[in-house]
């Protein structure tokens, strides 16, 4: 009887071969990430790749102490090549050795003296030399480069350059800001030259910089200066919030001028120079937007244009009804207007006709006009007959009518025994007229002189000065 054959794989086959796969698959993963993988071999490699190249560079460096006879110990040797940036940093041990370091890895070698270039007859034939080369803060004097030397033997020649060409026995000079190389050439017969190279260096000084003053207030839309002085570099400056105030300097002499309510911090700049480090200078500005809030504008002057200077003396105030006389004919009344703009003062105790006083100036152009204003001069020193004075209207500037007359002289206290001190002429016309008896037609005019507005002859000659609302 024949056995039938049974064909795959028993159960205990499975099991071993599952068994296999794991443990070929734990070796595996070791081989690639464990801690002596493919990975941290890599890592090592790069890593001793770049200690390998630094040492390389350190031992070079101090191969070539042993092809020149300029420096007579290694670390004085190596302590150039810090300085060229060859190395990054020379130590010296506890025991005399040398520490050299490059890109954070180091070789450690002796301070070995050099007698390369020596042979048995001169090798104790040598000559000795330490230097101090100077080192300050600019002050604008001159000073040798070189502070002190010690040579022995004392007799040695010391010759000295700035370009390794020309050598004097006077020591170099220096006086600006930087450093100076100086090469030092030292000689004697029977001695070996030395050569040594050391390196002056002067900081630059702080910089200077005064202003004339540190902070001030102002009224917008008006402007402050301040002038600086004693600076060592260019001058700029700048504001800390431009919607405060703005600067700009011309000169020694700074401008700030406002922009809006608040504080802005000014600062001068004194550019770093030759010899001198940036300095800096603060103002502190305090912007101001007064709003007017008296009762009363009359009195005051008018800057109606808002260009800064003042156009005109107001004389009626619309936010109160008023009304009143001067002379028997000269009747005026005023009839209170509400929504009115607003108004601040933007200058304080302006000198001019009518006295010391404060200015004001609308915010802005919405509401209706709060005041009467009149020109602070006339239109010129001529008289003019009543057409003739009409047409000198300039825009909104108008001949005023008999009454807002009445109430400037009146709310001014403007009288015959004081109207010249507010460079007033004796008469004025209106820009009334009416009919007069006889059929012909006249005008009204104001006169100081006499205290009186008449009813004259428009063909008679007057001065003319302009009013307007505001």
């Amino acid at each position: 009887m024949k056995t039938k054959e049974i064909k795959g794989i028993t159960l205990i086959s499975l099991a071993v071969t599952i068994v296999v796969l794991l443990i070929l698959a734990g070796i595996s993963i070791n081989t690639v990430i464990g801690d002596n993988g493919i990975i941290k071999k890599a890592q090592s490699s790069a890593e001793l790749t770049k200690e390998s190249e630094a040492k390389e560079i350190i031992n070079r460096t101090i191969m070539e102490f042993y092809l020149t006879n300029e420096y007579e110990t290694l670390e004085d040797f190596l302590n150039t090549k810090v300085l060229e940036g060859r190395i990054d940093k020379v130590e010296k041990n506890a025991d005399g050795t040398l520490k050299v370091w490059k890109n954070d890895y180091s070789v450690t070698t002796e301070n070995k003296t050099n007698f390369s270039n020596n042979n048995d007859n001169n090798m104790n034939k040598r000559i000795k030399i330490s230097t101090t080369p100077y080192e300050g803060i600019y002050d604008s004097c001159e000073h040798e480069a070189i502070t002190n030397v010690n040579v022995e033997p004392t007799d040695t020649t010391l010759e000295y350059s700035t370009d390794e060409i020309n050598y004097s026995t006077t020591i170099p000079r220096i006086i600006n800001a930087g450093t100076a190389t100086i090469k030092i050439r030292a000689s004697k017969e029977n001695y070996e030259t030395k050569n040594v190279t050391v390196i002056a260096k002067i900081e630059k000084a702080e910089g200077n910089l005064s202003l004339s003053e540190t902070s001030g207030t102002i009224n917008y839309p008006n402007s402050t200066t301040f002038t600086v002085s004693g600076n060592t570099g260019t001058l700029s400056v700048s504001s800390s919030n431009t919607s405060v105030a703005t600067v700009s300097i011309s000169g020694s002499t700074v401008t700030v001028k406002s922009v809006g309510a608040g504080s802005a911090t000014i600062t001068v700049k004194s550019a770093a120079s030759t010899n001198y480090n940036e300095k800096t200078a603060t103002y502190t500005v305090t912007v101001k937007n007064p709003t007017f809030t008296a009762d009363s504008g009359v009195g005051y002057y008018a800057d109606t244009d808002g260009d800064g200077t003042p156009d005109g003396i107001i004389f009626e105030d619309f936010s109160k009804a008023d009304s009143g006389s001067w002379c028997y004919k000269g009747d005026y009344s005023i009839n209170e207007v509400t929504d009115l703009k607003e108004y601040y003062i933007s200058e304080i105790g302006y000198k001019g006709p009518f006295g010391t006083k404060d200015v004001l100036r609308a915010k802005s152009e919405n509401g209706n006009n709060r005041f009467y204003v009149m020109a602070l001069e006339d239109v010129d020193n001529n008289t003019y007959g009543y057409w003739d004075a009409q047409n000198k209207v300039n825009g909104v500037w108008i001949v005023p009518p008999k009454n807002e007359w009445a109430a400037f002289a009146t709310k001014l206290g403007i009288t015959k025994s004081n109207y010249t001190t507010y460079k007033l002429a004796a008469n004025y016309w209106s820009s009334t007229r009416e009919p007069d008896w006889t059929g012909s037609f006249g005008a009204w005019q104001i006169e100081f002189s006499e205290w009186t507005i008449d009813f004259l002859d428009k063909k008679n000659t007057y001065h003319v000065r302009l009013a307007t609302t505001f």
